[in-house]
């Protein structure tokens, strides 16, 4: 089997770090871990639409079917939108076989 890329670190490196030891303060989105693109969104829903955190709709580790005998469960927090499901950000094909590399295809269809 082919070597896979890595994702994300396990354990996870501590980036914000960085930015502490250079004074800046740390800020909490919540308490489950989310992609960037969804914790970027979520700002911009609280600082530029006023959106109270607290009230952002959010679903935590969504499973995604891609048949009747196959998923693939995200790993994150996502925010929910208008049709009720996840908000996934936009994902490169080759991002995607990452986690499902027989079935890709047809799991982005479904995206």
């Amino acid at each position: 089997m082919g070597q896979q890329k890595k994702t994300g670190d396990d354990p996870p490196r501590d980036r914000t770090s960085e930015l502490r030891k250079k004074g800046f303060q740390g800020r909490r989105l919540g308490p489950v871990q989310m992609t960037t693109d969804t914790a970027v969104r979520v700002t911009r829903m609280v600082v530029q639409d006023g959106f109270e955190l607290t009230k952002i709709p959010y679903v935590d580790h969504p499973e995604i079917r891609v048949d009747e005998h196959e998923s693939t469960q995200m790993p994150f927090r996502y925010v929910v939108g208008e049709g009720g499901g996840p908000v996934f950000p936009e994902v490169s094909f080759d991002s995607f076989l990452l986690f499902c590399p027989r079935s890709g295809l047809s799991v982005l269809a479904r995206l």
